[in-house]
């Protein structure tokens, strides 16, 4: 006797595309989010919270880099004696061939990421992975008026954390396609300008976020973002330099700390060629 069922089920489901499997994990992590929000859970709070506990940050990127388009063919111009003469690259010196200047990075490298040196005297465990929303997007997205501004993507990040029991540092370092380092962080000042002071979603929290300390290390932009909330305040430097861009949070949470490990930062990037 057949199986009525079995075969209803069959012929629903035969000619479905069923999605990625990072993908499902992705909107699994997404719908987990929600639901802090919806438990009320103040963004500032979780920030220093998650620190204070020694927690690391998301690692890995959410998927594998993109592969650069393919340039255009340029023709070869024939010189006056009838030899070839190879094409000056475009943004180069003349005469200077592409092969001179450093490549584009495509990951983050490890030399970019902070070491135990960099932290300070003691004896610091260092994690490779990520949990807690603790970076400065997270409040972000509980601001209305930074929902319609676009924020921009990077092909590939690490993170990681030094815990040293009282004391701890957690970094992310993005790497980001030519150009777009520089339109990540003009994103993320357009957000914080917009939510100077406002009400958080889900929580009605009255929260507030601002810029108190600009061009602090020797790199291409650099700049501390503070977050205040009914639950205290959190601090996160930001960095960039070539194609990469770090954020890290310290504890204790104080300005002249998040200024330290931010420079530290600034020639962890230095030193991996970003």
């Amino acid at each position: 006797m057949p199986d009525v069922r079995f075969e209803q089920f069959y012929r629903d489901t035969v000619t479905l595309t069923w999605p990625p499997v990072d993908a499902i994990a992705r909107r699994g992590r997404q719908r987990r989010t929600r639901q802090r929000f919806a438990a009320g859970v103040g963004a500032a709070v979780v920030a220093v919270g998650v620190v204070l506990a020694g927690a690391a940050v998301r690692g890995g990127s959410a998927g594998p880099a993109p592969v650069p388009p393919a340039s255009p063919p340029v023709a070869v111009t024939p010189s006056a004696t009838g030899s070839a003469q190879p094409p000056v690259s475009p943004g180069s010196p003349s005469g200077t061939p592409a092969s001179s200047r450093p490549p584009q990075l495509t990951e983050v490298p490890l030399a970019a990421m902070l070491r135990p040196a960099d932290a300070g005297a003691g004896t610091w465990a260092v994690t490779e992975e990520a949990n807690g929303d603790w970076t400065v997007f997270f409040p972000l997205s509980l601001c209305n008026a930074a929902s319609s501004i676009p924020y921009v993507n990077d092909i590939h990040e690490r993170s990681r954390t030094l815990d040293r029991g009282q004391a701890s540092i957690v970094q992310r370092v993005m790497a980001f396609a030519p150009g777009r380092t520089a339109e990540h962080l003009d994103s993320l000042r357009a957000k914080v300008s917009a939510c100077r002071s406002f009400e958080a979603k889900y929580t009605g929290d009255q929260m507030t976020v601002r810029i108190i300390q600009d061009g602090f290390a020797a790199a291409d932009e650099s700049f501390v973002v503070e977050v205040g909330s009914s639950g205290g305040v959190a601090l996160h430097a930001f960095v960039r330099r070539g194609g990469l861009v770090t954020e890290v949070v310290a504890v204790p949470n104080t300005l002249a700390e998040t200024l330290r490990v931010g420079r530290a930062a600034a020639g962890r990037l230095a030193a991996a060629g970003g």
